[in-house]
């Protein structure tokens, strides 16, 4: 099975782990996920909104994606 390496950067912090997964496709998934989850915990915690870039690597390549979560109240 391929190790990814999964990162998620903003400007607070830097997030890195390797993980063993099947294809890319699932490291895409679990990459996301972590960084969504991430995101919600900004978000209820009280600031408006969360952005960060996430990146996969199996080591000969990488792929880079933004994420980003936001709320504001209606008016």
């Amino acid at each position: 099975m391929p190790t990814f390496e999964i990162i998620v950067i903003n400007d607070v912090f830097e997030s890195a782990s390797t993980q063993d997964l099947p294809d890319w496709e699932a490291a895409k998934k679990a990459a996301l996920k972590g960084a969504l989850e991430l995101g919600v915990e900004t978000v209820v915690a009280g600031k408006a909104f969360f952005g960060a870039e996430v990146i996969v690597s199996d080591g000969s390549s990488h792929q880079r994606m933004v994420v980003s979560i936001g709320s504001s109240p209606l008016k």
